[in-house]
């Protein structure tokens, strides 16, 4: 499994002209130009780190985890609410393991995960849940055979999730879903290298009538020798 470590206890927000914190005006009388700001999570306990942030319409969310010796583990959702970062709700799986997140509204906000495989010595199984402003749904379906990592909304209310296919062979591999079923969809290979293990680690929307914008790696074996390569890809209009 090849995994990225992401620890983070602050999140750092790009601030428009005109916000909380706006560049001077040069001698020159330049406007105000956007600057990084840092917004600390200081409601967050050590052990606790962040792995991903969204917004949407004036709403921000970030999903991560809590893992402490001697305390329960579990999963960490953070909500931005009156200038500031609170924890909010999150799944009641313990085990749970947040990676990404996709937010629409306050009102529709999905994340993606994984728990360990049920035999305790398997891959472990994907998550994809739903939160709808009362409460987070499971709706991960027949969503199986990767790491989750990577998710980004469709457009049109849906979602496409995509990550680290289990194994050493095969294509990248993406799973859509409408709101009422999934789907599972097949990405473009290279040529070159006997054996070719692509990972997924980030999805950007590619519009109401395409599929998204993928970025992550390939490994290809060509003779005794592997290579491994950045991957940029959308996938194609259904």
């Amino acid at each position: 499994m090849r995994t990225r470590v992401r620890t983070a206890l602050a999140i750092a927000a790009a601030l428009a002209a005109g916000a909380a914190l706006a560049a001077p005006a040069t001698a020159a009388g330049r406007a105000h130009e956007p600057r990084w700001g840092i917004s600390l999570a200081g409601s967050l306990p050590d052990g606790a780190w962040l792995h991903s942030v969204t917004s949407a319409g004036g709403s921000a969310w970030a999903v991560g985890g809590f893992a402490h010796v001697g305390r329960e583990s579990r999963p960490v959702v953070m909500r931005w609410r009156n200038g500031g970062w609170t924890e909010a709700e999150a799944p009641g799986d313990p085990d749970l393991r947040l990676t990404d997140v996709h937010v629409e509204s306050d009102r529709s906000v999905w994340a993606t995960g994984r728990v360990p495989a049920a035999d305790g010595v398997g891959f472990a199984e994907p998550r994809v849940l739903h939160w709808n402003g009362r409460g987070w749904r499971d709706v991960t379906g027949p969503v199986s055979g990767l790491f989750a990592e990577a998710l980004t909304g469709d457009g049109r209310g849906g979602v496409w999730v995509s990550g680290d296919p289990y194994g050493w062979e095969g294509p990248p591999v993406l799973w859509h879903y409408d709101g009422r079923r999934w789907t599972r969809h097949e990405g473009a290979t290279v040529a070159a290298g006997e054996t070719q293990a692509y990972e997924v680690t980030a999805l950007a929307p590619g519009g109401r009538h395409g599929g998204p914008w993928a970025v992550g790696s390939y490994a290809r074996v060509e003779g005794t020798t592997a290579y491994q390569s950045e991957l940029i890809e959308r996938f194609g209009r259904r």
